[in-house]
């Protein structure tokens, strides 16, 4: 079981990705985009409808973008879905053309710390 991300809500996160080949390089989805889509624990879009918001590339294979909470937000886990496209072309004579690259994320959004 992989390590949980926590955050207070009623803040500004910052959600980073990196995709990697099949040797473990970073690489650039296609046309050097990644879209991201973040679901609250509630089972409603935080960002993002069903295509997702375009993240921005900070470096090769590696993407990031900002996105606030609010202090009506409900607690628990919220996911992270990122998605890159990825030309497979051809394989033994089929030419399988564009394909998703997934990757998926989770948070916890906890309540704001009080003094």
């Amino acid at each position: 079981m992989g390590s949980e991300s926590i955050f207070e809500r009623n803040n500004t996160i910052k959600a980073m990705v990196n995709f990697k080949d099949a040797s473990s390089v970073l690489t650039d989805p296609s046309g050097s985009k990644a879209f991201i889509r973040v679901i609250k624990s509630d089972g409603t879009n935080l960002i993002g409808a069903s295509s997702g918001a375009t993240a921005s590339r900070t470096a090769t294979g590696t993407f990031e973008y900002y996105f606030n909470t609010s202090s009506t937000d409900p607690l628990g886990l919220y996911i992270i879905l990122w998605k890159g496209m990825h030309n497979i072309g051809s394989v033994d004579g089929i030419d399988y053309g564009y394909k998703d690259i997934l990757q998926r994320n989770c948070i916890r959004i906890v309540d704001t710390q009080q003094d």
